[in-house]
């Protein structure tokens, strides 16, 4: 059997991409969920097997908004377990796991500026952000986390000819 945890668009204390308010909702709203999945990844490991993390569309009568959904195996209880500390322990603040938001807004869901306009761009940066600090365990950890999760992202811009 499994069961669904919602764990949001973002880390909780942020702002996000507004439904009819934000330009270019879609694009920026799955790009600020893929975003946080992978805080959430460099926080707690890539999921365990048992464990999914997805975007999630969901329909509403003012157009269709995003979040993260987390589908677990109830038999499995490290999945269990893992799945309840992104609910529970999840990042209050992009800052939390190395992000810097990926986009900074206005009133009103405006955006004033996109700092990150892709996954791979977001990953760098807090690659980069979390290298700062070699000699403290959780920073050093996470950054590992990332590395491993996403290698192919985690590597200096390629350079242009």
């Amino acid at each position: 059997m499994t069961s669904s945890l919602i764990v949001g668009p973002v880390p909780y204390e942020e702002s996000c991409a507004q439904l009819g308010h934000t330009p270019d909702f879609e694009r920026i709203a799955r790009l600020e969920c893929t975003l946080h999945r992978a805080a959430l990844v460099a926080m707690f490991g890539p999921p365990p097997e048992g464990v999914t993390i997805a975007v999630r569309s969901n329909p509403h009568d003012f157009g269709t908004y995003y979040d993260l959904a987390v589908r677990v195996d109830d038999g499995d209880p490290d999945a269990r377990a893992y799945a309840l500390r992104l609910e529970d322990e999840g990042p209050g603040r992009w800052h939390d796991a190395g992000f810097t938001a990926p986009v900074d807004y206005g009133e009103r869901g405006a955006v004033i500026h996109v700092t990150h306009g892709d996954l791979a761009s977001g990953i760098r940066a807090a690659v980069l952000t979390l290298g700062q600090f070699p000699d403290r365990e959780a920073q050093a950890a996470m950054r590992a986390n990332l590395v491993a999760a996403y290698p192919e992202h985690a590597g200096a811009p390629a350079a242009s000819s």
